[in-house]
């Protein structure tokens, strides 16, 4: 009964969302079942793989990365050998790429080449897909990379270009292998091609997370490809450039960005030399600003790239494929259940048998997916195997959370304020992991307000926190699961705390406990936002506490994940961590092998913030400019 139900709630959000969109239920199914099957799978008649499932929510455009995933252990294993061969081909590890491919293939693949079931050609694309970012690595020629791309296109986009892209539904995933296979087309790539994919793209109402990871490349693609005086003016490819860039500033994301201000900087230089010639024209102020602008991020993603040893170009689309906040069921029932000190006979009673739970614990068996559901709302966890930071069908309560995150970063306390009010009023707060989350920002709000004082915040932090989870089960040792915000909430505390207490220290200790194994593996890539948001402060921490080499390794490690991710969000506090660390080994006379100028780290850090647009952030990092440049005046009147 539970299953048909979890059937009956897909199909219902799949069939909203396709309504949302005005698709019918051929648009859709294009390429992957009949509107048949899909409209069983729609009224929940039918089950749906996860294969297929992701397909389907990402052609409707639900491919968001604030979401946790939890997986049997099969379908677990599956995600994780994935995952681990997009790090390795992302790194440039070919050939552990290209053995552990070729295991994926043996395990998962097989025979789907030639195989009806779209579960097997979803597979085989995939494994196509990545086989060509290999073979690209190793030097093959064009031809054989376009054989294999050409062949994944037609697996779910079967006659692609025998009639317009508009009026038709695909992924951003099967876009990219579009642009892909265009750009080793035997003869080369077809502008119209690039252009109408850009068309599609602009059409398509994606979020700017959607928009950041295809459009950027799209335009890439498109301006490489045209021949001055024989394609688009040079202003129309500066303004698809601008565009992009603009696209990839709002996602907070750097595909192809170091691409893109390199085209702007040639464009640029051509439009303004122009201008220069034309004596009876004058040169745009406007454009002068663009351009010294521009200069300024492209020197400094060049310095970071540098430092870290990451390509500036980006040369694999993994990023495509990666899924985030992923878990696995069983795993987190066993250590949740162990964390909060529960007897199997506690969790199970009225559930399940000792049988089943000691099964599903040891992962030799996968349950219905009700017991699970069941299991995690009795170990404080919500009672959905995916969800969002709220559990809400409401798009637009999404979207304004999303707003309210940038408010709270840039420290705009009263539209954080107005925000959240709207959202109370959009969702249900009588479940408790809406009203953790909503709770949690209005602590942080009204501290920032300045309507409670630190003793209070800390005390109704943790009753946000204590709605799923005791803080003492946290604090003591032991395997771990704990959901984003709950996560979320015990960072908040910890800034509250005094940092001479042992418990402040304790903490550190567990969240290093936590990631320590992951950020030495090749699954960093797949935490959420709330690793950087974690991590990142235990490694500031780590530093003011005196714990140098330990802050920089865990900084250095989520800076060069975030330059190989092209995730922006983090980058420039990691640069400062990492700069106020180099600074106080000298104030104390400590060794240190690297040699860091101030002055070029801090003006590195505020241009990152721009390109964020991390305005609170800039302005504290414009001030420290400004007194260490004061400094070193007065150092030299001396």
């Amino acid at each position: 009964m539970g299953d048909r139900k979890a059937r009956e709630d897909l199909g219902i959000y799949i069939s909203d969302l396709r309504e949302k969109k005005g698709y019918a239920l051929e648009q859709v199914c294009e390429g992957l079942c009949t509107a048949q099957q899909l409209s069983r799978y729609e009224r929940g008649e039918k089950a749906v793989s996860k294969l297929l499932q992701d397909a389907l929510l990402e052609r409707l455009g639900a491919g968001a990365e604030d979401y946790e995933h939890y997986l049997n252990y099969k379908d677990y294993d599956h995600w994780e050998m994935r995952q681990r061969i997009l790090y390795r081909i992302q790194r440039g590890k070919t050939e552990g790429a290209k053995q552990l491919l070729a295991d994926y293939h043996s395990r998962y693949v097989g025979d789907a080449a030639g195989s009806r079931k779209v579960a097997d050609r979803l597979e085989y694309q995939f494994y196509l897909s990545m086989l060509a970012q290999v073979r690209g690595q190793e030097g093959a020629d064009r031809e054989e990379l376009h054989t294999l791309l050409e062949t994944a296109v037609g697996l779910t986009m079967p006659g692609l270009w025998e009639k317009p892209l508009a009026g038709r539904v695909f992924s951003f995933k099967e876009l990219n292998l579009v642009l892909e296979a265009e750009q080793v087309r035997e003869g080369g790539s077809r502008p119209e091609h690039y252009r109408e994919v850009i068309s599609y793209i602009e059409a398509s109402g994606a979020d700017a997370l959607g928009l950041a990871k295809i459009y950027p490349k799209a335009v890439y693609l498109l301006c490489r490809c045209s021949v001055p005086g024989d394609g688009l003016p040079e202003e129309t490819l500066l303004e698809l450039c601008n565009h992009g860039v603009e696209i990839l500033r709002e996602g907070n994301r750097m595909y192809y960005l170091w691409e893109l201000l390199d085209l702007r900087e040639h464009y640029l230089g051509r439009i303004l030399g122009k201008a220069a010639e034309d004596r009876e024209g004058g040169i745009s102020g406007e454009l002068v600003c663009l351009s010294q602008e521009n200069a300024a991020w492209k020197k400094a993603l060049e310095n970071v790239y540098a430092q870290y040893q990451v390509p500036r170009e980006t040369s694999s689309y993994c990023y495509l494929y990666m899924e985030k906040g992923v878990f696995c069921s069983n795993d987190v029932i066993r250590i949740r259940r162990r964390m909060l000190g529960m007897s199997r006979k506690e969790l199970r009673e009225g559930i399940c048998d000792k049988k089943t739970l000691e099964r599903l614990e040891n992962r030799k068996s996968n349950p219905h997916r009700w017991e699970v559901e069941e299991l995690f709302r009795r170990l404080g966890l919500a009672g959905t195997l995916t969800r969002t930071e709220l559990i809400t069908e409401s798009q637009e309560a999404r979207h304004l959370m999303t707003r309210l995150g940038q408010y709270v970063n840039n420290r705009e306390a009263e539209k954080a304020e107005a925000v959240l009010a709207q959202v109370k009023n959009m969702v249900s707060v009588d479940m408790k992991w809406n009203r953790q989350t909503l709770m949690r920002q209005e602590v942080n709000i009204q501290e920032e307000l300045q309507k409670i004082n630190r003793e209070t915040y800390c005390r109704r932090m943790q009753e946000a926190l204590e709605l799923t989870l005791p803080f003492q089960a946290f604090l003591q040792e032991g395997e771990k699961h704990l959901s984003h915000e709950e996560q979320a909430c015990i960072q908040n505390l910890m800034q509250g705390m005094d940092k001479e207490r042992e418990e402040f220290r304790i903490c550190l200790e567990r969240f290093e406990e936590m990631y320590r194994p992951v950020a030495e593996g090749e699954l960093l890539g797949t935490m959420s936002m709330v690793y950087g948001l974690v991590m990142g402060y235990v490694a500031s921490e780590l530093g003011n506490l005196g714990e140098y080499d330990r802050s920089d390794w865990y900084n250095d490690k989520k800076i060069e994940e975030d330059l190989y991710s092209r995730r922006l969000t983090s980058i420039a506090d990691g640069l400062y961590c990492r700069w106020w660390n180099h600074e106080q080994r000298k104030k104390r006379g400590i060794p240190t092998d690297r040699e860091l100028d101030g002055e070029e780290e801090l003006t590195d850090c505020i241009w990152f913030c721009r390109l964020g647009r991390q305005t609170h952030d800039e302005s504290f990092l414009e001030e420290k400019l400004r007194q260490l440049s004061e400094k070193k005046q007065m150092s030299e009147d001396i």
